[in-house]
């Protein structure tokens, strides 16, 4: 069984997740929900990390969403470096679909619905 993830925003991208996919303005806001007021820059590194953590266990996976969800044919790795590439103003306005969404794979709605439940 999968541990929980450590970051409350880990779990709070989760639990999102079981209702809808999630952009990048949105992981980024559960972030800044849990760090307070800290630089751009730093906001933005550990909203990446986050997102790579999640990645790494096989929680979420990354894509586009055109005509449904469409994961990027790349690994956690590959995935982080586009994601770091495209996304080189951390201080601008992120919009839905701005950059990439993200969608739980089966494993990270079988631990989002326990982190639901433990709440």
């Amino acid at each position: 069984m999968t541990s929980l993830p450590e970051r409350e925003s880990a779990r709070d991208i989760l639990v999102e997740g079981l209702q809808d996919w999630i952009d990048l303005g949105f992981a980024r806001q559960y972030v800044s929900d849990e760090v307070g007021d800290v630089p751009v820059t730093e906001l933005g590194e550990q909203t990446i990390g986050v997102i790579e953590h999640l990645l790494r266990a096989g929680l979420v996976v990354a894509g586009d969403v055109w005509d449904g969800f469409t994961p990027w044919p790349l690994d956690p790795e590959a995935t982080v470096a586009r994601i770091r590439t495209e996304w080189d103003q951390p201080a601008a306005q992120l919009l839905p679909g701005d950059i990439c969404w993200f969608e739980i794979t089966e494993s990270g709605a079988t631990l989002a619905r326990r982190i639901r439940a433990e709440r």
